[in-house]
């Protein structure tokens, strides 16, 4: 959508349609722009905190499932309008919480570090604007989780 925007003089639009689901023999096919679809699913999943809970309450899998919610979160900006508010939300959400990060690297370290690769990302393909004291944070973040899964100065054990 952003290749071709970027080369014509009026912008085209991305509907997606869920054909899933009907009632009573009825299917209901709900067609919706991206754009709208993109927030629903942010709101509903990346950016909720009873879905948070619930994944962080999975462990391993759930800090997975959250990982891949954040490379999606980029791989749409990268096609398509990601609002700002939703890197700002996820990076407070996930990263810049201190239990919650403690929490998503336990249970998945590589998974954690993944979630503060793509806001950093974000950040530097230009999909996400924010200030450098976020970043800087970020940054130490992505530092001691690289240490934490390459396990420096973790002493061998035999």
């Amino acid at each position: 959508m952003k290749a071709v925007n970027s080369n014509q003089s009026k912008s085209v639009g991305v509907s997606v349609v869920e054909a899933f689901g009907g009632t009573q023999g009825k299917l209901k096919i709900p067609v919706r722009e991206l754009d709208s679809a993109l927030r629903m699913e942010y709101r509903s999943k990346l950016l909720n905190p009873k879905w948070r809970d619930a994944m962080l309450k999975q462990g391993s899998g759930g800090a997975y499932e959250i990982s891949q919610r954040m490379t999606a979160a980029v791989g749409w900006a990268a096609t398509a309008k990601v609002d700002n508010f939703v890197f700002d939300q996820a990076a407070e959400r996930y990263a810049l919480d201190d239990e919650v990060s403690k929490q998503l690297q336990k249970a998945n370290p590589e998974a954690f570090k993944n979630v503060v690769r793509r806001l950093l990302e974000a950040n530097g393909r230009g999909m996400w604007s924010t200030d450098e004291d976020t970043i800087q944070k970020l940054r130490d973040l992505y530092s001691d989780a690289d240490d934490l899964v390459e396990q420096v100065g973790v002493p061998f054990s035999r």
